[in-house]
């Protein structure tokens, strides 16, 4: 009797670490959207803007606070202990209008650094949850942009295969140490190069990215070359 009691606090213990984990995960996700705001915020301020700028910029402010109450409501289930860690509610979509709304979160930044992002992509109706899709595919893609330099490229390949559909998300940037690449999908790890450091992050968004690409059933590989830039490779698998 002792030791099923043993037995039943120990998976109470893990289960409560598991939910302070993925708390502290989307606590960290709630910087991007807030940095985003504030830059579109000062923008806006700065006057100078065709109506046409105006209106989108406030309708990328409307996106981003769309995302805060998202991740805030995520925050509140989990704190809450509600079964299920990430709850998906996955539907037959277009897997292109997933990832075209997750380039659109990061345009501002590959703007300001003049970045380049060449796409290859078609309509692909696939069951996924498209909120926590988007966060993966996003999460990737602001690492590319962060990790690239000024004038650099990011290129985004979509092929569709018999059983799954690949999504291929390739920069120019400053690459993976080899010594790093198994580390990378660690929750908070982070390289200790100096272009990392500099470019600052929490170290979850890889970490996230996978789980909830796993969670659907789907997978993230990464290949790198130091010096010569990175590719993603995102499967997603026909139901």
């Amino acid at each position: 009797m002792f030791g099923y009691y043993l037995t039943y606090q120990n998976c109470i213990n893990v289960e409560k670490e598991k939910v302070k984990s993925l708390v502290t995960d989307i606590s960290h996700q709630i910087r991007t959207p807030l940095a985003s705001i504030k830059i579109y915020n000062s923008l806006l301020i700065d006057g100078g803007l065709t109506q046409g700028e105006e209106e989108e910029f406030l309708n990328r402010i409307k996106n981003e606070v769309d995302k805060l109450e998202w991740l805030a409501n995520s925050l509140v289930k989990i704190s809450a202990t509600e079964p299920g860690l990430i709850q998906l509610k996955k539907e037959r979509q277009d897997i292109k209008k997933t990832i075209l709304e997750a380039v659109n979160g990061v345009s501002l930044e590959a703007l300001e650094k003049n970045i380049e992002i060449e796409m290859d992509l078609e309509s692909i109706y696939i069951d996924h949850d498209i909120k926590w899709t988007k966060e993966a595919i996003f999460n990737i893609l602001q690492n590319a942009v962060k990790y690239t330099d000024e004038n650099g490229k990011i290129k985004i390949f979509m092929e569709k295969l018999e059983t799954f559909i690949k999504i291929d998300i390739e920069d120019n940037g400053i690459g993976i140490p080899p010594k790093d690449m198994g580390k990378i999908f660690d929750r908070f790890y982070r390289g200790g190069a100096e272009a990392v450091k500099k470019a600052g992050g929490s170290g979850v968004g890889l970490y996230l990215a996978r789980k909830i690409l796993e969670e659907q059933g789907g997978s993230v590989i990464a290949d790198s070359r130091e010096g010569h830039g990175s590719k993603f490779t995102i499967l997603c698998y026909f139901s």
